[in-house]
């Protein structure tokens, strides 16, 4: 299990307090964060995911970085298993 900070404003301490939070509670955090952006608001009023919607935005870069953490994360714990 990972903590997934979202809907993150980049100018704000929040992200940093909220990573400290999870982390004193043995919670880990993802080193992936999915940031306060635009784009998620447009592609739903669209009826699309953020990938569909503007697939070179930061929004779905963001999302396909971790995509591929968790993807990378699932394979390392079945190879464990």
């Amino acid at each position: 299990m990972r903590v997934v900070l979202n809907a993150v404003d980049a100018r704000s301490s929040v992200q940093y307090r909220a990573k400290l939070a999870a982390e004193m509670y043995g919670a880990p955090v993802s080193p992936c964060v999915i940031g306060h952006r635009i784009d998620f608001s447009h592609a739903v009023v669209e009826g699309l995911s953020v990938l569909e919607y503007n697939p070179k935005s930061k929004a779905s870069i963001e999302v396909q970085a971790l995509f591929r953490y968790i993807s990378r994360e699932m394979e390392a714990e079945n190879a464990t298993v």
